[in-house]
């Protein structure tokens, strides 16, 4: 009954957090295109209906978010006077010079001020999960070893364990699928955002430039390729389709451009490992390896595999993605698999890294990442082997 008690505190108070988390990231994303649009030297009439809008939206998600009354409890006085001030500043100074038509450089000044405001205020909820997730298991823990401490002696035990095993089977599974969906929602995430983008700018008066033509289809090609994978894993007779591990890095080499080198022990070489995931969290890896290096000269992509033998344990498959961008700050690196952290802005709500470490655990494996500023980063992927 107290674990059940428990179980329900701790869905209550974590999907009150995660609409803080969505709110805010919506009010930072609406921030993002208003300060595009302001950029933008000539505004058509058609971007300023879609400036009013954007900030009219922004200061609708920021009522929103002041109106809910668990905020108190779940944020410190500080960051809800950040949130009420960027509020005011939205409401009061940014929605009527941008409704005014031509006061951009007032408004883009007015809204730059308050994009630290948000950002703050979205962290914020980020901590307050961790904490709040931390205590809970630290709680479950507590009741669990008092549970085995007054039945230990009593062969209603066997049942208890039983009753556990078949329980935390059922939330790894449940996790899995969740990590899954929030991965293939990621990705799917920046191409259809490419594409809404390309369709945006669309005029019927003007042949579209040949540039965005080749990034929508290429977009549109992208997704294609991961709705097949999703088909083909939904689809499986079994659960977890097992794949020799050169063929998994070879189908990633040739989906990306850009060269990679990969390095393969000969005991890794057709080391069978669950496909559908591994495939998955290797590929995120190396979109976030490209995107770090971008167009720099020198850049380097390298994949390596290789089996470690552990005395008295299973041995592990050791796989790194290593780039040699421009590396994390130790500030960026402790959050670097925060749900909803991200250093991007606009509609990247930071759920890549996450996700690829929720997958792994999901199958008894770790995420490591190591980076040094100016030097780059490795991520590494620990995965036990059944046998």
């Amino acid at each position: 009954m107290r674990a059940d008690i428990y179980r329900k505190q701790t869905d209550l108070i974590s999907n009150q957090i995660s609409e803080i988390q969505w709110l805010s990231s919506q009010a930072r994303e609406k921030a993002a295109h208003v300060v595009g649009y302001l950029q933008l030297p000539g505004l058509t009439q058609d971007q300023q209906r879609r400036l009013v809008r954007d900030t009219r939206l922004l200061d609708f998600n920021l009522r929103t978010l002041l109106a809910l009354n668990y905020l108190g409890s779940l944020l410190s006085a500080s960051d809800i006077a950040r949130l009420e001030h960027a509020f005011e500043t939205v409401d009061r100074s940014l929605l009527p010079l941008v409704e005014a038509g031509d006061q951009c450089e007032k408004a883009l000044a007015s809204i730059l001020a308050l994009e630290e405001d948000l950002f703050r205020v979205s962290s914020a909820a980020v901590d307050h999960r961790q904490t709040f997730n931390e205590t809970a298991r630290i709680e479950t823990k507590a009741a669990e070893n008092r549970i085995i401490f007054a039945f230990a002696l009593s062969s209603l035990i066997i049942t208890a364990i039983l009753i556990h095993q078949r329980t935390m089977f059922a939330r790894r599974k449940e996790k899995h699928l969740r990590s899954f969906s929030a991965l293939f929602a990621h990705m799917t995430r920046t191409r259809i955002s490419a594409l809404c983008l390309f369709l945006e700018n669309l005029n019927n008066d003007e042949k579209p430039d040949p540039e965005m033509v080749e990034a929508a289809r290429q977009a549109a090609a992208e997704l294609d390729k991961i709705n097949d994978g999703l088909m083909k894993i939904s689809y499986s007779k079994k659960m977890t389709e097992m794949s020799p591990l050169q063929d998994i890095l070879a189908a990633i080499q040739l989906e990306h451009s850009r060269r990679i080198e990969i390095r393969i022990s000969a005991t890794a070489y057709n080391l069978p490992v669950p496909a559908s995931q591994i495939h998955l969290i290797v590929d995120e890896l190396v979109r976030n390896a490209e995107k770090a290096v971008g167009d720099a000269p020198g850049a380097k992509i390298s994949i390596s595999a290789q089996v470690k033998k552990r005395w008295f344990r299973k041995s592990q498959l050791v796989l790194k993605v290593i780039d040699n961008g421009p590396g994390m700050k130790p500030e960026v690196l402790r959050k670097a698999t925060d749900p909803f952290f991200s250093t991007k802005a606009g509609r990247h709500v930071g759920l890549g890294l996450t996700s690829c470490s929720e997958m792994l655990k999901a199958i008894a494996g770790k995420l490591k990442i190591v980076s040094t500023p100016g030097v780059g980063t490795s991520v590494q992927i620990e995965y036990p082997l059944r046998t």
